[in-house]
């Protein structure tokens, strides 16, 4: 009783005095931590943990002699019943709400006490999915098989579920650098389990990801602040690293296709993520992640090219554009972020036009989607629907803002910041030597990059200064 006792108050004390708490909350999450394995073992549900048991252990449980009726009771087998007793008490004494309530009350935190809060979560949360939670709350070793909440029963997610509440209950309450702060905590985490050797893990990772960017993506960004390409972050991490799965390269680019499909609208800063995880996507050696990259593309050309290039009333004055002194902050951040979203959609298309691994050829079509691509936005350049940025220039890094050709007069260096990733992209295919998997057709991407080179000089070669 007095143990039950304990506890109890020591939930109370998190609820009431959690700001005063410090890293002591590592020793409050664990316990309840352990009072949810307890619960759901007493209650007879299913836990989350069997969902992530490995096929090893299966095929251990299946070797393992069934112990005969009248076998003389070992160790293992009381201290499994003292555990079920446990179990069964803490079911009836510590009730759900009282447990939730723990978490709810984190909105009331200040930033600093959140910020630690978050971290010992993260900490709990890390060592469930590792199995290193190996002692019980009595002190007792836990011996349920398939019931158990980390230690030799296998990960479980619990933390990392109460992780994503905590997020929800915060978001919409606390200022944007609080936010800012917090959430550079929760992305480490959760970029790095996106790649867990265990793959479900790496699901419910992704997921969770997936729900807090939905949310985060209901309102539109506030100007000057990227929170949203912060945000975004961990997909591309997952995406870039190299030990993560082929089903979860995937399902990242299922997330990333529905928050466009529905959160399109409040984009901004966060378009930028989008494309360089399709760049990254591009050289996938795994077609079906290829081609769901390009599809994505594709469904942004169809449906959103027109606010990726949408004119702003104030950068055209009496049919002319405006000089970059003319331009306020708000305006030359505009134009900015527009010239950058836009060259982060070119090197997306180009990519898919370059050489691939020579043992894994993309197939044709895609490359020649590509080019396709290539003719659209010369045209938009050509035709001003999307403006030069007035950040600068600079001829060292491509992957860097205003890169451009050298020797050239500033005019001139800002308007081929746009043309420059177009040019780049088409040369790399001229100097592609990836056959056709149809063979005895020669190198069509070759053949089609020089087409489409001479075809935009043709077209808009009169209107640029190269």
């Amino acid at each position: 009783y007095k143990n039950i006792e304990s506890i109890r108050t020591l939930m109370n004390i998190a609820i009431t005095d959690g700001e005063y708490l410090g890293e002591s909350w590592g020793a409050v999450l664990q316990c309840i931590s352990q009072l949810s394995r307890m619960r759901m073992s007493a209650s007879g549900l299913d836990s989350d943990e069997s969902f992530l048991q490995s096929g090893a252990k299966e095929a251990k449980k299946k070797d393992t002699p069934s112990k005969s009726y009248f076998a003389r009771e070992t160790k293992t087998d009381a201290s499994k019943e003292t555990e079920d007793m446990n179990s069964r008490a803490i079911l009836e004494a510590i009730s759900e709400q009282l447990i939730d309530q723990v978490f709810a009350s984190s909105v009331k935190l200040s930033a600093q006490s959140l910020a630690l809060f978050i971290e010992q979560l993260v900490a709990v949360a890390n060592a469930e999915i590792e199995g290193d939670l190996k002692k019980g709350i009595t002190g007792v070793t836990s011996t349920m098989a398939g019931s158990g909440h980390g230690g030799d029963d296998g990960p479980s997610i619990f933390s990392m579920q109460r992780l994503v509440e905590i997020a929800d209950y915060n978001m919409d309450v606390r200022p944007r650098l609080v936010w800012a702060q917090v959430w550079g905590i929760m992305s480490d985490f959760f970029s790095k389990n996106g790649c867990h050797r265990n793959a479900m893990v790496s699901v419910f990772a992704v997921d969770a990801l997936k729900q807090l960017g939905m949310k985060f993506l209901e309102k539109p960004e506030l100007s000057e602040f990227n929170f949203q390409r912060l945000f975004l972050r961990p997909f591309l991490r997952i995406t870039e690293n190299p030990e993560t799965r082929q089903e979860i390269r995937e399902l990242v680019l299922a997330c990333v296709d529905q928050m466009i499909n529905t959160r399109a609208q409040n984009l901004q800063s966060g378009w930028k993520i989008f494309f360089d995880i399709i760049t990254v996507s591009a050289c996938d050696p795994v077609d079906k992640i290829s081609l769901h990259a390009l599809s994505i593309l594709q469904g942004i050309l169809d449906r959103n090219l027109d606010q990726l290039t949408m004119l702003i009333k104030h950068d055209v004055h009496n049919g002319e554009m405006k000089k970059a002194e003319d331009l306020s902050s708000h305006e030359r951040k505009a134009r900015n972020s527009n010239a950058e979203d836009f060259l982060g959609m070119c090197r997306a298309s180009l990519s898919f036009i370059g050489t691939r691994d020579p043992k894994s050829p993309r197939p044709i079509g895609v490359s020649m989607r590509a080019l396709c691509h290539a003719a659209i936005y010369a045209d938009l350049i050509g035709d001003g629907r999307v403006l030069p940025p007035v950040s600068g220039t600079q001829t060292s890094d491509p992957k860097a803002a205003g890169y451009t050709y050298d020797g050239l007069d500033e005019e001139e260096a800002l308007e081929m910041v746009l043309w420059r990733a177009l040019f780049e992209g088409l040369a790399d295919g001229v100097r592609s030597t990836e056959k056709s998997r149809e063979g005895g057709m020669g190198n069509l991407i070759q053949r089609g990059s020089v087409l489409a080179l001479r075809a935009i000089l043709l077209r808009h070669g009169n209107g640029s200064h190269r």
